[in-house]
């Protein structure tokens, strides 16, 4: 994947899979799912990524439901992220402030600055800046508690 040869990338996930759905590891499974997504999205097949990370996060839920670590919820983060990314990619924009918003809640939750400040917060700032939804404000500030002038002023200054 890193060096972007995505079909074989794509072949070497869906071997994985496979495995790992025959030895019955669901994180394993939700994180291939994963990583299928980000494969799809690079080549563009929005819906295949789509169903990728949609199988991701109902795995990482269910995983966790099931009383599995907390690294599923965490986990949960960057499927959302990514599936922000794509709804912003197909001019999703609502749906993408919804996934950038709950994996924000999720990153805060674990006092995860470094993607709070390279994932989340720039991409919230970038859409906010192009669509002036002030919901995206509001739902920084939740995260935060803060208030929504707080927020608005760190952007502007």
């Amino acid at each position: 994947q890193e060096l972007r040869e995505w079909e074989q990338a794509r072949s070497y996930y869906q071997q994985a899979l496979e495995i790992y759905i025959e030895y019955g590891d669901r994180f394993y499974q939700a994180s291939t799912l994963h990583n299928l997504g980000n494969v799809a999205q690079e080549l563009r097949e929005w819906e295949q990524a789509r169903s990728y990370y949609q199988q991701a996060i109902e795995i990482y839920i269910e995983y966790g439901a099931a009383g599995g670590t907390q690294s599923a919820r965490y986990s949960q983060a960057s499927t959302l992220h990514q599936l922000g990314r794509l709804a912003e990619e197909v001019g999703e924009l609502s749906q993408a402030k919804s996934y950038y918003l709950q994996a924000l809640q999720i990153w805060a939750e674990f006092n995860d600055g470094y993607r709070v400040q390279t994932y989340s917060l720039p991409r919230l700032v970038a859409l906010y800046r192009q669509t002036q939804d002030e919901e995206i404000l509001v739902g920084i500030a939740s995260v935060f508690g803060v208030g929504v002038e707080e927020v608005r002023g760190l952007l502007e200054g």
